[in-house]
């Protein structure tokens, strides 16, 4: 565990914030100043308002977002873990100075995950030996995706190990019959509450595993200090809970229900991999699982399951049968009940240590205590490492060679491959840092700008949103994530950089980049798309029809853009509407980008279109009253 920490420390300046962190970090601070301070905004932090470097340090996420700001706004998963996180920040970044604003953030997630496989090793070994706990331990510290969440995933590594934790002195609590580990069992079962609702199928888990070892008799004793301890065990997660949530505060019942009705949105809708269902059950999971779990971990997993169905008798009241069934019901809940899940596995990494686990149990079933087979097992593990080593630092999109790495999983397009959740912006970022021209601009085609901190560039760059050009071709820089779905939301700008610019830089794992940098200048442009004039107004046409404008074209061509003009003296503002292109005038496909307000001005509708080829345009406007019926001009670019 202290190597793990140790050489993950090192390459903590690797890895970028995730999408999910910049929210939990200004909450983690706001809360955590509060706490400390009983201030509910910065306003007591001396030179708050000229933060530097120098002492007193503030960190990027202390900003206008304060306490007051999230008593009004707050909700989602609970602020704990962010708390913690801001905690680690204030010690190592503002006070000692010792690591950076980002990464003292991450080197509380890093130390946490290193945590969890320091009691996954030392439960393994308490009943099967140092050689099986050793497997257990490589187990969880060689899975790809564990180790790229220990470095910027500020949820789940984080429930993950509060989880554990609470299970496994649960599990010590119920073999050794003590009060005082079911006691520290509610502890951690309250700092996992604090973090994400996942708690809420570790007591399933603990049940149902009582219920199958026959030990109900002996845990549901009847008598009054029992049902005492009972209460004060369920009460110590809730107390947890609600004294670290000053959101809760203000009004406990109607925000608590708040926050489970934002959890039965999140966790109990529609199934988000439709494609991927037989029947009522989600494949989805179990497939993740199978393509992103290395050969070796898998082989030793099934091992350890094959040895607890073959020994079930000696199993039975031991941690193999405690582990089978922690897997299961993490699993199972997202593939038989209707839970939904995306992105990945990573809301159920809960199911990694007990793997492990079973993973050791098998090698131990394997090796049968001979050292020669100890070793090679041992030795089974260094290709993996090999592996990580060479896609640093993206494990998070690792595909093993049962789908073909993540070359196979795009041909396949299986759901979320290539997803990084941000991190592959900093290897653009680095090159960005390292090549641009002095002052240089840097945009994000589709997410917002908190998805990149604005330290991570050299002083110079100027990285701001707004500094998006389009077909204007300033000479700005355009960096995005790249996986299977990443323009199903953000329309036009990231068309735009797919269909026109030649990327001038890709981070790449299996041939596959994962994520771009554009110049968006003329001299980056595709050469197909480097050319183009106004077509002559009598070449177009138009006609209306209810909400409709259809416009025709003389011939096809390959468009950039339409500019309708129009009186705005007896009409009201456009509201929105949807843009269709065709061939023949029979054959409809809609363009991805719905008319929006940046493309309406005071007297024209400016609207671009990334290079798609056709000869009709219909515009299908939500008001007939609305200003663009009045048109008095059209003008279209197209490409030469």
């Amino acid at each position: 565990a202290l190597v793990f920490f140790l050489v993950n420390l090192r390459t903590i300046s690797n890895y970028n914030v995730n999408w999910d962190e910049p929210a939990h970090f200004a909450r983690g601070q706001a809360y955590l100043h509060f706490f400390l301070s009983g201030s509910k905004n910065y306003r007591d932090l001396p030179n708050f308002e000229n933060n530097s470097s120098s002492f007193p340090r503030y960190s990027i996420y202390q900003n206008n977002r304060d306490m007051e700001h999230f008593l009004k706004r707050d909700g989602g998963h609970p602020p704990l873990n962010g708390i913690l996180a801001a905690l680690s920040n204030y010690i190592f970044y503002q006070k000692l100075n010792l690591l950076g604003d980002i990464e003292s953030y991450h080197v509380f997630i890093l130390f946490i995950s290193s945590v969890l496989l320091a009691f996954i090793a030392h439960l393994v070994k308490s009943e099967y030996g140092i050689f099986p706990s050793i497997v257990a331990i490589l187990t969880l510290a060689t899975y790809p995706s564990f180790i790229a969440e220990s470095h910027n995933n500020i949820k789940d590594p984080v429930e993950t190990t509060f989880f554990t934790l609470a299970l496994y002195f649960f599990y010590r609590a119920v073999k050794l019959v003590s009060n005082k580990l079911v006691i520290v069992a509610s502890v951690f079962a309250g700092l996992a509450l604090g973090t994400k609702f996942n708690i809420f199928f570790a007591p399933l888990i603990g049940g149902i595993w009582i219920l199958l070892t026959g030990r109900v008799r002996r845990i549901l004793k009847v008598n009054v200090g029992n049902v005492v301890f009972f209460l004060v065990c369920i009460f110590i997660p809730a107390i947890i809970f609600f004294m670290s949530w000053p959101y809760l505060w203000q009004d406990p019942i109607a925000n608590t229900l708040r926050i489970f009705g934002y959890y039965g949105n999140i966790g109990a809708g529609a199934l988000n991999q439709p494609s991927l269902l037989i029947g009522n059950v989600n494949t989805y999971p179990l497939l993740w699982i199978l393509y992103t779990t290395p050969l070796v971990t898998m082989a030793l997993f099934l091992a350890g399951v094959v040895f607890f169905i073959t020994h079930f008798k000696d199993e039975k009241k031991k941690l193999s049968y405690f582990a089978l069934v922690w897997f299961l019901v993490t699993v199972g809940r997202v593939t038989f009940s209707g839970f939904s899940i995306y992105g990945g596995a990573r809301q159920i990494m809960e199911y990694m240590p007990a793997m492990a686990i079973l993973a050791g149990v098998g090698a131990h079933y394997i090796a049968r205590r001979k050292t020669v087979v100890q070793i090679v097992i041992i030795l089974l593990f260094i290709p993996i490492v090999f592996r990580i080593v060479s896609i640093h630092p993206n494990e998070v999109v690792y595909f093993n060679p049962l789908i073909g790495g993540l070359s196979g999983a795009k041909e396949k397009n299986f759901p979320s491959w290539g997803l990084s959740l941000g991190n592959s912006y900093r290897q653009g970022v680095n090159w960005i840092n390292t090549n641009a021209e002095p002052n240089a601009q840097v945009a994000l085609v589709v997410n917002p700008a908190p998805a990149i901190p604005p330290i991570l560039f050299r002083e110079d760059i100027q990285f701001f949103n707004g500094s998006w050009s389009g077909e204007e071709k300033k000479g700005e820089y355009l960096i995005e994530t790249i996986f299977d779905n990443w323009m199903r939301v953000y329309f036009y700008p990231a068309e735009y950089v797919d269909r026109m610019l030649e990327p001038v830089y890709e981070a790449k794992v299996d041939n596959v980049a994962i994520a771009k940098v554009w110049k968006n200048d003329s001299a980056h442009t595709k050469p197909e798309f480097r050319n183009k004039k106004l077509i002559d107004s009598k070449n177009i046409a138009f006609t209306r029809a209810g909400e409709t404008i259809e416009i025709a074209l003389d011939e096809e061509a390959v468009l950039i853009n339409v500019t309708m003009y129009y009186e705005t003296d007896h009409c009201i503002p456009m509201s929105g509407g949807r843009v269709f292109i065709s061939a023949d005038g029979k054959t409809w496909g809609k363009l991805a980008q719905p008319v929006v307000e940046a493309y309406v001005h005071s007297e024209k509708l400016s609207y671009p279109i990334a290079g798609w080829s056709g000869r009709y345009i219909k515009f299908s406007l939500s008001q007939v009253e609305s200003c663009p019926f009045d048109i008095s001009n059209i003008q279209i670019t197209r490409i030469l």
